[in-house]
């Protein structure tokens, strides 16, 4: 299973010095850590594939996992987020319909009837409130994944080739996908905002 410590940049940013550095400090605790976060995917791949229990609970396991993986190896630490940035979230955002689900679960907040794929994927997410996420807790794991290295303002445009972790580059949390895939079957991805649309 590929980690952090399989994508280190080798040369940093001239326009942002000190962004790699931040960027291989989580990628040299992620080979540090490997043989617990190996162990700790065994588990959870264990119980995904033997348990009966709820969605709901399959995928709050799945999240626990992640969200230790990201402490483990001090992604939120490393990188230059900070609480009241907002620009990813004005970035398109796809999530699997049991990720909609869960948030729709466990915050009240009903799933669009019809998902609408003409809908602004540009636009702020329909859950940035006063600059934050206010279903934080239950964020699904594009967003739990996503950290910057070098400035959060190179995030307000998606396209932009800065220094960045996303899902596709975190092996444990990509792994971890493949498997509720594996598990649950027939999933849907559609943008955030085509999941929770609603009509002015």
């Amino acid at each position: 299973m590929q980690s952090l410590d399989d994508n280190v940049i080798a040369t940093d940013s001239p326009k942002y010095p000190g962004a790699v550095e931040r960027f291989n400090r989580s990628a040299a605790l992620a080979k540090k850590h490997s043989a617990e976060i190996n162990i700790k995917y065994a588990e959870l791949e264990n119980y995904i594939k033997h348990t009966q229990a709820h969605e709901s609970m399959i995928m709050k396991r799945a999240y626990e996992f992640v969200d230790w993986y990201v402490q483990t190896v001090q992604l939120a630490e490393s990188s230059v987020c900070r609480k009241g940035c907002s620009h990813c979230c004005h970035n398109p955002t796809t999530v699997l319909d049991i990720e909609a689900r869960y948030i729709s679960n466990r915050t009240g907040i009903p799933l669009s009837a019809v998902a609408n794929a003409s809908i602004d994927k540009s636009g702020p997410c329909v859950f940035l409130k006063h600059n934050q996420c206010s279903v934080y807790k239950y964020r699904p794991m594009v967003c739990r994944t996503f950290f910057a290295f070098d400035d959060p303002s190179e995030c307000v445009d998606s396209h932009n080739d800065h220094i960045i972790t996303q899902l596709d580059q975190i092996g444990p949390a990509q792994a971890v996908m493949l498997l509720l895939i594996k598990k649950l079957g027939h999933l849907q991805f559609l943008d955030i905002r085509e999941w929770f649309y609603e009509k002015k």
